[in-house]
């Protein structure tokens, strides 16, 4: 019976540490990502990409926690070709520029992260475009169940993808992968967000400061 009892406590602990993939449409990525929880990192990926705050989220240019796939290796220049088409220069310079994963060699992008508390939640929010419709990618995160797969399909080549990847660390690092398979063609990695949501946004901290000094005048 006890080792019964074990059994499923290990199992309902792996479970609750697995990690889940949602993906969803959208031309504005940036318009529904994500800003609760204090941001670990986030950058703007791509050939002349630049550091950009946009919706409350600011975009670095180092790539140096990213191997494989050249993370600034693509620009758009014809406007066919383009994600974004709009008159925003910040989001132009977010949305069509990118780091290439090719079929060709089999490439993968390697996106790792340290120095993460054990137990706490986090969400990783990655942009990504394919090269023309039909094409596909598969993002994997930091551990073996089955939900920390994800294969993506892109019906059209022109409308981005935001893959949201929530998680609890189990370990103070993490890397998350993303590739292009035999037949899968390209796709783009255009930028990418982690936040620890188990940490209070700094404002969030401050208001939580602020009512707690009103708190103890009106205990006085």
């Amino acid at each position: 019976m006890k080792r019964m009892l074990v059994l499923t406590v290990c199992i309902l602990a792996a479970a609750a540490n697995a990690g889940v993939w949602t993906v969803t449409k959208n031309a504005d990525p940036t318009s529904i990502m994500l800003t609760d929880g204090a941001l670990v990192k986030a950058s703007n990926l791509g050939l002349n990409a630049a550091a950009q705050t946009i919706d409350g989220i600011s975009y670095d240019i180092d790539y140096s926690n990213i191997t494989g796939a050249n993370a600034a290796s693509k620009q758009w220049t014809d406007p066919a070709a383009k994600f974004y088409t709009g008159a925003d220069a910040a989001l132009e310079n977010l949305l069509d520029t990118g780091g290439e994963v090719s079929i060709w060699g089999q490439k993968n992008m390697n996106i790792s992260f340290s120095g993460l508390t054990v137990g706490d939640d986090y969400r990783f929010q990655l942009i990504m475009g394919g090269a023309w419709g039909g094409c596909a990618a598969n993002l994997y995160g930091d551990t073996t169940g089955p939900s920390d797969y994800k294969y993506v399909y892109f019906g059209d080549g022109n409308t981005p993808r935001l893959l949201t990847y929530t998680f609890t660390a189990t370990s103070d690092t993490v890397i998350i992968n993303t590739n292009a398979g035999n037949g899968q063609a390209t796709h783009f990695n255009l930028a990418y967000a982690l936040h620890d949501t188990s940490v209070p946004e700094p404002a969030t901290m401050i208001l939580l400061g602020l009512g707690s000094l009103a708190a103890l005048k009106r205990r006085k």
